[in-house]
């Protein structure tokens, strides 16, 4: 049946790209981009905050189905693969959502290392700007 199906290593796939897949991926990028200075992590937000919101991404229904729809043609595979998709994003938000809880409600205070912006940081909609128009504080 369906639920025996979420052994087989299709739903096992899925459930371990959306869960791990996507927060590895987020971390991984945002973790270069900022280390090498081209973005900077928002001033208020810690990484245990950004992980929550890598761990929430998780959360897919829309794409997943669609693939989905592409890669299977077995019927059984294809229900198999949906309750897959439903229980990762069930985890994701779980999950998502006790770390989330965990971090602290009230922002904190950007630290002397967040004060100046890169000469090229990248700002909320991804768009250059230059030193003097980023993040500076008195």
């Amino acid at each position: 049946g369906t639920i025996q199906g979420l052994a087989s290593p299709a739903s096992f796939g899925i459930i371990l790209g959306l869960f791990v897949g996507k927060q590895v991926g987020i971390m991984a990028v945002a973790w270069i981009v900022i280390r090498t200075r081209i973005a900077l992590l928002p001033p208020g937000v810690s990484w245990k905050q950004f992980y929550g919101a890598a761990v929430v991404a998780g959360i897919g229904f829309t794409m997943s189905l669609f693939v989905n729809a592409l890669a299977f043609s077995d019927p059984e595979v294809v229900a198999s693969s949906k309750l897959a998709i439903l229980v990762a994003s069930l985890i994701s938000a779980t999950i998502g959502f006790l770390v989330l809880l965990t971090t602290q409600r009230h922002a904190h205070p950007p630290g002397p290392e967040r004060n100046v912006a890169p000469p090229y940081a990248l700002n909320a909609v991804g768009g250059a700007k230059q030193q003097s128009q980023c993040l500076l504080r008195a």
